[in-house]
């Protein structure tokens, strides 16, 4: 069954986000290092970039998008991945927690005054929590792991979320995120951190 409610609710609030976005960005601009450095990673997208500064295989996503509907669709992306809690909480709890979700410091500059690749991780990370809590552990821990495409600084989030399964005794999973951090640590280290500017 089709809920034509909560369309409206997504459909009005990316419209909202996206004119004042829009409004933000032709009249005072986004933040130099957030917007206009991400855009240029996007505009200037090769091999190179993805190891450059951080690793971020996810912006191939946001490249395809800029190709297809350029800035705007970027707009666009960023408010649909900031939603994407939103329903998830409206669907699950309700529309005060869900408006509460919006209204929260961290969600509230990302989508007012900024502009970054991480929006989609706010959304990754809740569903890590909520499978956690399910006990739907596989479910969860790929969650987090995809985290890792968003930027290199999740493995610490891995790292954390390992104890949490090693705590539940489930030990296939700990020892699982345990190489993955590790790995990619080595990885990162050998191959971007040493072509970094940073």
């Amino acid at each position: 069954m089709i809920n034509y409610r909560i369309i409206t609710y997504v459909f009005g609030i990316i419209l909202f986000l996206y004119l004042l976005n829009y409004f933000i960005y032709s009249t005072v601009g986004f933040s130099y290092y957030d917007f206009y450095l991400y855009y240029n990673k996007i505009s200037n997208l090769n091999v190179d970039v993805i190891f450059f500064g951080h690793f971020q295989p996810i912006i191939f996503i946001y490249k395809i998008i800029d190709i297809i509907f350029g800035f705007h669709g970027l707009i666009i992306l960023k408010s649909f991945f900031l939603i994407l809690p939103f329903i998830f909480f409206y669907r699950l709890i309700g529309l005060g927690h869900a408006l509460f979700y919006l209204l929260f410091p961290y969600i509230f500059i990302n989508s007012f005054v900024n502009f970054n690749l991480e929006t989609i991780a706010i959304f990754l990370i809740i569903l890590f929590i909520y499978y956690f809590e399910k006990k739907e552990y596989l479910l969860s821990a790929f969650s987090l792991l995809l985290c890792i495409l968003i930027k290199e600084i999740y493995v610490i989030n891995l790292i954390i979320a390992s104890i949490l399964f090693l705590i539940n005794r489930n030990y296939k999973i700990f020892v699982t995120l345990i190489i993955c951090s590790l790995f990619f640590i080595y990885f990162f280290f050998n191959f971007i951190y040493i072509n970094s500017a940073q």
